[in-house]
């Protein structure tokens, strides 16, 4: 997810009593089932949460028309409604399937005891005329055929180099349709690479899936009265990138100028997504992100600034983005509740840190100890007990704003002759 689950708890009790109780038990039910749809449910709350902020929020009033726009605002301001929806990539991923691959590749590798990393791979890609533009395809099956295709032909090849002892393995794919090449270097590892074109960089102003959306939440308010507008939120859309793509390639300034021309019924499109700074020259540092927002209206809407003032005290109701979009995207469809602090380790003098989660999965059995030893390049009570220090103080340590999970803190003092020799 973008924000942290913690956040996201706080705003759902935020709102809880203030919008009927059968569309946030179904909110609640998104956002809880793993699927893309977590993401939209996601945008809708912090969308809903941050408005009641600045004034009155209706959900789904129907209008004289007979349609249920998601959100009726009403504030000294501006009154609106708006249509609340997210934009991703799913259909370009679905046919090119270059991270099913590489999740393929590792699971087989944990099944063979091969260890984490170490691989690359390299896909090859053609470039199709689509009408007014072009669209780039990877040299690979979809995902549809991915698993089968695996199976006949990568599997057993990294099966029968394992099992003669050729590192690193190395083998290439290619026919009419297909252009692989993979390469295992345990050596090379914790780390995985892998290199292909990109294929979800729009070429076509108005054909995109940025554009598709938009233009489908216009059909809906049509006939809706009062000023209308479409929030938009990102959940891994390459055209509503950071940097403009420049070339033959549109960005989302373009797609929603061209939208707004083409449907002159809709006042106003806000776009919301995240965007990072690294911290330092060196990645390790970590990056800081921030909710990113851009709000387009017609070019003879009255109420620009009022709207602005709206959309910019809503914003300030944003929890801070733990993930970028596209990791989001990925976390979205899995089951369990992230990782927290897991393998996040502190010692200084005396003290030690360990995430409160990682220790609470390893008592409960959830966590064989191994996997503490492996998240930290070895146990970190290890050393400790080896010098025969026991604790004389625990105390949880809360952790970073919005962040998943706690310290607990060791504090270890001088040998204990409980299980050190004397002295």
């Amino acid at each position: 997810m973008i924000f942290s689950r913690r956040s996201i708890q706080d705003r759902l009790d935020a709102i809880r009593d203030t919008v009927p109780s059968g569309w946030f038990s179904e909110l609640v039910e998104r956002l809880n089932k793993p699927s893309r749809d977590r993401l939209a449910a996601l945008y809708e709350l912090v969308v809903i949460h941050g408005l009641l902020s600045v004034g009155e929020v209706r959900i789904e009033v129907e209008q004289p028309s007979g349609k249920r726009p998601d959100v009726t605002f009403v504030s000294p301001q501006v009154n609106f409604v708006a249509d609340v929806t997210s934009v991703s990539d799913a259909g370009l991923d679905e046919a090119n399937p270059y991270e099913g691959l590489s999740e393929l590749v590792e699971t087989l590798k944990n099944k063979i005891h091969m260890p984490i990393g170490g691989v690359d791979i390299q896909i090859g890609a053609r470039t199709e005329r689509k009408g007014r533009g072009q669209q780039t395809r990877l040299q690979m099956p979809d995902r549809s055929d991915l698993g089968e295709f695996f199976k006949a032909h990568v599997e057993p090849e990294i099966r029968r180099q394992h099992e003669l002892g050729r590192y690193p393995i190395k083998f290439q794919i290619t026919d009419n349709a297909t252009e692989i090449a993979v390469t295992i270097d345990p050596s090379k590892g914790p780390y995985s690479f892998g290199g292909y074109a990109s294929f979800d960089r729009p070429t076509i102003v108005d054909r995109n899936p940025l554009y598709r959306a938009l233009k489908a939440k216009a059909k809906q308010l049509k006939g809706v009265d009062g000023v209308k507008g479409i929030i938009v939120g990102d959940a891994d859309c390459a055209s509503m990138a950071e940097h403009g793509l420049g070339g033959s390639e549109d960005t989302w300034e373009s797609m929603t100028r061209e939208f707004l021309r083409q449907n002159s019924s809709v006042d106003f499109v806000l776009l919301l997504s995240v965007r990072q700074k690294q911290r330092s020259w060196h990645p390790a540092m970590g990056y800081d992100r921030q909710m990113f927002a851009a709000l387009r209206t017609q070019p003879d809407f009255q109420l620009s600034a009022e709207l602005s003032y709206v959309f910019e005290q809503m914003g300030k109701s944003f929890p801070t983005p733990k993930r970028m979009p596209i990791n989001a995207a990925r976390r979205a469809m899995e089951d369990g509740y992230g990782l927290g602090l897991h393998g996040a380790f502190k010692r200084s003098g005396k003290v030690m840190r360990v995430s409160s989660r990682m220790i609470m999965e390893v008592l409960a059995g959830k966590t064989p100890v191994e996997k503490l030893s492996q998240f930290h390049d070895q146990n970190p009570f290890s050393l400790p007990f080896t010098e025969g220090k026991l604790p004389t103080k625990i105390e949880v340590i809360p952790g970073e704003e919005d962040e998943d999970d706690d310290w607990i803190e060791f504090t270890f003092d001088e040998q204990d002759p409980a299980i050190s020799p004397f002295k």
